[in-house]
């Protein structure tokens, strides 16, 4: 936090705290790691994930590397690092009362649809607010 206002002080337009993103990214980021979770467990089937893959722009062979690593955090890391959808993004200073407004309208408008449990058939981006981007 020290070094965010650091940053600030220095720079008014400096990214934010890394760990605030834009609201219909982080909706994505949510449900798609609670996606990969249900893959990995088995209470999602396993078959017929290329739709998944096409879906975050990955090939299905890097899909798969994420459904086979070893640990959770390794697996989001891989799908992370393999999907630039899934990529976070630095929020600037300008951009938080438009991401506000649009946090408070997609919870206004779906409530309690917007939660980390996605119906058992959807993907990552099923259910996704169409919002246009900030800026």
């Amino acid at each position: 936090m020290a070094e965010t206002m650091r940053r600030r002080l220095d720079d008014p337009e400096a990214p934010l705290d890394a760990r605030l993103e834009a609201a219909v990214p982080a909706l994505l980021r949510l449900r798609c790691r609670r996606l990969l979770r249900r893959l990995r467990s088995g209470e999602a089937p396993l078959r017929g994930t290329g739709w998944l893959a096409m879906a975050l722009g990955i090939m299905p062979q890097a899909l798969r590397a994420a459904l086979e690593a070893p640990g959770f955090g390794l697996a989001w890391d891989a799908l992370e690092a393999a999907a630039p959808l899934l990529r976070r993004r630095p929020l600037r200073p300008a951009a938080l009362p438009q991401e506000i407004a649009r946090a408070e309208a997609m919870l206004r408008l779906y409530g309690p649809a917007i939660s980390p449990e996605p119906p058992a058939d959807a993907g990552c981006r099923a259910g996704m607010p169409q919002l246009a981007p900030a800026g």
